[in-house]
């Protein structure tokens, strides 16, 4: 069961979904950031924020689906617009959770424009104020512990909610091609306190699964295609297994 099912299986509709521009979605790319020498990232992470709070205001329209609580969730880009949802979050946002968020990678341990990427930070931390679990491993070379304390740093230094998670090494470079991420097993105890402190506790016990939909399948395929999607979690209205569309 991938990270998606666990979610299901604890008593949430799991949303898997791509962003504008990525793989197969209509539009063109939405969070492009400018040139390498002068990165606009806030304006990117907007973008993808744009697209999380779309996503999420059409499944508030599903009848299995509880109204006025939700989580997302997102992974390097996808964290990054994860991260901007939450400087400006519809009423409705009750956390969010972001593995290694950032953006412009261009080799291990170095992105384009460094100051700008932090400076975004620091600007979504000065309107924050959602709970915010944020899990990065030591070994992470897309953004690693130099960079994360950097942008953790700022962010929370502005205003910004944020409970900080160094996960353990993993993989090569602390990312894995596998789905679900890595990031989200050293994540998985700091879950439990996290969700008990933001009133979001999971069921006990995981509700029993009668027929196999393959979701499981739906999920791992988004999660390990790339570093940049980002998901949601709502709370089923009824006790029952769900999983909201897959948009392409």
């Amino acid at each position: 069961m991938g990270a998606g099912g666990r979610v299901r299986a604890r008593g949430w509709v799991a949303v898997a979904f791509l962003r504008r521009g990525y793989g197969r979605s209509e539009g063109e790319w939405a969070e492009t950031y400018g040139s390498c020498a002068n990165p606009d990232y806030a304006r990117a992470g907007r973008a993808g924020a744009e697209d999380i709070a779309a996503v999420a205001k059409y499944m508030a329209t599903e009848p299995y689906v509880s109204k006025g609580k939700w989580i997302s969730v997102g992974v390097s880009a996808g964290a990054f617009a994860t991260v901007a949802l939450t400087a400006d979050p519809p009423h409705d946002l009750a956390a969010a959770l972001s593995f290694a968020p950032g953006r412009g990678s261009t080799t291990p341990d170095a992105v384009c424009g460094e100051k700008q990427l932090t400076s975004a930070f620091a600007e979504f931390g000065k309107t924050s104020r959602i709970p915010l679990l944020w899990v990065s491993a030591e070994n992470d070379h897309f953004f690693g512990p130099r960079l994360t304390s950097q942008f953790t740093s700022a962010f929370s230094s502005a205003g910004g909610k944020v409970n900080f998670v160094k996960a353990a090494p993993f993989e090569p470079m602390g990312t894995s091609s596998s789905a679900p991420p890595a990031e989200f097993r050293s994540g998985r105890r700091s879950w439990t306190g996290f969700s008990r402190r933001t009133n979001l506790v999971l069921r006990d016990r995981p509700i029993e699964r009668s027929v196999h939909s393959g979701a499981d399948r739906i999920s791992s395929s988004i999660y390990s295609s790339s570093r940049c999607y980002a998901s949601l979690g709502m709370p089923i209205s009824r006790p029952r297994l769900c999983f909201g569309p897959h948009f392409p």
